[in-house]
């Protein structure tokens, strides 16, 4: 099978630390801590070598550590194809909490980097459509890229006619749909402030009462564009327009420890499913299986 190309603007190294139990305005000491090269691109990467599926990332990268993320990456069978670039490579944070089974993050925002890049990125990402299978765009753009990376991205891989999942939100995402993408996987927090003009829908609540017009929206964007609609709901149940109407994709509850990467294990293990010729519905139910397996260990897949 062809590579599957990942799109991933935002990488940054994922440093994990595990507490028995994290006291606040405390001194908390563990020798349970780990580093892994992440980004919703590169988690995605990962979990597709997890399935026997070759990937490559296309990125920027630069500043001090370059190396190092790079030597993580192929530590963890990583291919990446990136642009060089002075502007270095931020750091995520989570603190697990083993004793109450949370997660917390501490996040930099991504750096601006220069508009320069978006032409470099985009010319990275031409060369490589030649020779792939799918691709899956995920994550926020940073500052100083054009408003029409990702667009034009899509467009190329829709234009060659490859599986195209877009995992994204607000104004990209909308500017996304004239490509005409296989899919798009947004939350349901995401999709509801992005097409239905709402800012208050929480991630830990179900929202049931939306389902109406969730289905009536999804339905307009199939029609419209012919694009399916992935709306992931965290622990609850998750919704799919498959083409013909909004189905209900029952959750599996059990005990969390780690949350961070559980969405990037749904988009890949989805995309390696319908790679292997299942329909959306069986690969969303193999992603959701997936993805909580990974909430229930600490390490990434």
């Amino acid at each position: 099978m062809l590579p599957v190309i990942c799109v991933c603007l935002s990488a940054t190294f994922q440093y994990t630390i595990v507490f028995d139990e994290l006291k606040l305005n405390e001194v908390n000491r563990t020798e349970e801590h780990f580093i892994t090269p992440s980004g919703k691109g590169i988690n995605v990467a990962r979990i597709l070598c997890s399935e026997g599926i070759h990937s490559r990332v296309i990125t920027h990268l630069g500043g001090p550590r370059t190396e190092e993320f790079l030597s993580l990456c192929l530590q963890n069978g990583i291919d990446v194809r990136y642009t060089p670039t002075t502007v270095p490579i931020r750091t995520s944070t989570t603190l697990v909490d083993k004793k109450t089974g949370t997660s917390t993050e501490l996040l930099e925002e991504t750096y601006e980097v220069p508009s320069s890049l978006t032409d470099s990125v985009q010319d990275v990402f031409r060369t490589e459509l030649d020779n792939c299978s799918a691709v899956v765009i995920s994550g926020s753009r940073p500052k100083g890229y054009r408003d029409d990376v990702y667009s034009s991205m899509a467009r190329m891989a829709s234009e060659k006619g490859l599986l195209t999942i877009l995992d994204m939100k607000g104004k990209d995402l909308v500017a996304c749909l004239e490509a005409r993408p296989s899919i798009i996987k947004p939350n349901l927090q995401e999709f509801a402030e992005t097409f239905l003009g709402k800012t208050s829908v929480l991630e830990n609540s179900p929202n049931d009462d939306l389902f109406p017009s969730v289905r009536e929206k999804a339905r307009e964007i199939f029609v419209k564009y012919g694009t399916k609609s992935v709306i992931t709901r965290g622990r609850f149940d998750t919704w799919v327009f498959d083409g013909e109407d909004l189905r209900i994709v029952a959750n599996i509850d059990v005990p969390v420890v780690n949350t961070i990467g559980c969405g990037d294990t749904l988009s890949a293990c989805m995309t390696a499913s319908l790679l292997r010729g299942n329909s959306l519905i069986e690969s969303v139910r193999y992603g959701m299986e997936k993805a909580t397996q990974k909430a229930s260990h600490v390490e990434l897949l």
